[in-house]
């Protein structure tokens, strides 16, 4: 991913296609997709109350969602300390939002 500087690494319960925590994850879509920062938003494979996955999501590695937002949809098998610390020293962050 190609940007002005270093990329924002974004935590988040639940991010598009989710739709079940309603607002938050609208926003946090119309948020990445507007400003002018390359972002990776570090999220969840499942919806707000799902079991399971959600349907045509990647899990496990990054997606790329748009010229500047690249996803990690972990799944609940993956979930640790240790995936996150990866994720986290996997690159110089700009900045972190949780």
């Amino acid at each position: 991913m190609k940007s002005m500087g270093k990329s924002i690494l974004v935590f988040s319960d639940w991010f598009d296609p989710a739709y079940k925590a309603g607002g938050p994850v609208r926003s946090l879509l119309n948020l990445t997709t507007h400003w002018p920062f390359a972002t990776c938003v570090f999220t969840s494979n499942e919806d707000l109350d799902h079991q399971g996955s959600m349907e045509g999501v990647k899990a496990n590695q990054w997606v790329e969602r748009s010229k500047n937002v690249r996803v990690f949809y972990q799944s609940a098998s993956h979930r640790s300390l240790s995936a996150l610390r990866k994720v986290i020293l996997s690159e110089r962050w700009g900045a972190y939002y949780i």
